[in-house]
């Protein structure tokens, strides 16, 4: 099934931030897994959208945002760690 009411805000806005965060940090291309695909994807989204296949979408967030929000998690607590030193 083909999208066309709208990008899925979620996946769009987590590229942008994904984008911006390694603009101002590059070594975080290298710590998150699969970064430039998941910025690749948010550009489908928003600017191609009405042709990206739903399940495609589906199963990127079943699939691949599990070890995404690990990664940040774990950057997270990283960070707030050496912020207590």
């Amino acid at each position: 099934m083909r999208c066309c009411a709208q990008p899925w805000n979620g996946n769009s806005i987590i590229g942008e931030a994904l984008r911006l965060a390694i603009r101002d940090d590059v070594t975080l291309a290298g710590v998150i897994t699969h970064s430039t695909r998941i910025v690749a994807f948010r550009n489908r989204l928003v600017h191609g959208y009405a042709n990206v296949l739903s399940d495609v979408v589906w199963g990127v967030l079943e699939t691949d945002l599990p070890t995404l929000r690990a990664e940040v998690s774990m950057l997270l607590k990283d960070a707030y760690e050496e912020s207590q030193d």
